[in-house]
């Protein structure tokens, strides 16, 4: 996410007054979201956030500044905002940052947000479809989908260097079913922290038929 020397810049202007331990944190995260109420798309929004923050400690008190943007000037103002809360001191140093990796949990090979935002509506009306098909009785299908790509770096003066992805995805559909006045709802909303290995699992229509069968149900 960002090249190892500014880091190393970042952080030892963090301990420039001192310091036993200095850290950045950054994160960026994209995501989707899609509403489909009765075959019409109510919303559909797409967004990128991202920010980063510095922390100085000296024994048990901090000093923490933040900033939304990334670029060198923006990062080194944090770490001196950041380490104006410490007493002059010596200036510290920073180890040698070293990659530390476990066998992650949340890992994709079918990212989400490769996929064109016309396709992924286009499951939304499969699911509209397939919902509403299930039985007259269905007077109002509601889906949304939403997917999202968090992506995390955490270094520290004492060597470690983390990063880390955390894709997310979600279809969610609320069925209305009507009989002889009286009205019923079904949900059915499979997630996963993965990407769209989760329709492989659960395809636009099943999802759909599934809360249609729950709220029809619900009728008896």
């Amino acid at each position: 996410m960002l090249p190892r020397e500014l880091v190393e810049e970042v952080l030892i202007a963090a301990r420039r007054r001192g310091g036993s331990f200095s850290e950045l944190f950054v994160e960026e995260r994209t995501s989707t979201s899609i509403r489909l109420d009765d075959g019409k798309v109510e919303e559909l929004t797409s967004g990128l956030d991202r920010g980063a923050g510095v922390r100085v400690a000296v024994g048990t008190s901090y000093g923490y500044a933040y900033s939304n943007r990334l670029d060198r000037d923006s990062l080194l103002q944090a770490a001196d905002a950041a380490s104006a809360a410490l007493q002059e001191g010596a200036p510290g140093s920073v180890v040698d940052l070293t990659e530390r990796t476990g066998p992650g949990v949340n890992r994709t090979d079918r990212p989400a947000d490769a996929l064109p935002a016309a396709d992924k509506v286009a499951w939304l009306r499969e699911l509209d479809d397939a919902a509403r098909g299930f039985s007259p009785e269905v007077v109002q299908v509601i889906g949304v989908y939403g997917d999202s790509l968090q992506r995390r770096l955490i270094a520290t003066s004492d060597g470690r260097w983390v990063e880390e992805e955390r894709p997310r995805i979600r279809m969610v559909t609320q069925v209305v079913a009507a009989r002889d006045g009286t009205i019923q709802t079904g949900f059915f909303g499979p997630a996963a922290c993965g990407g769209l290995e989760l329709f492989g699992r659960y395809g636009a229509a099943e999802i759909g038929v599934k809360a249609a069968g729950r709220a029809v149900t619900m009728l008896d």
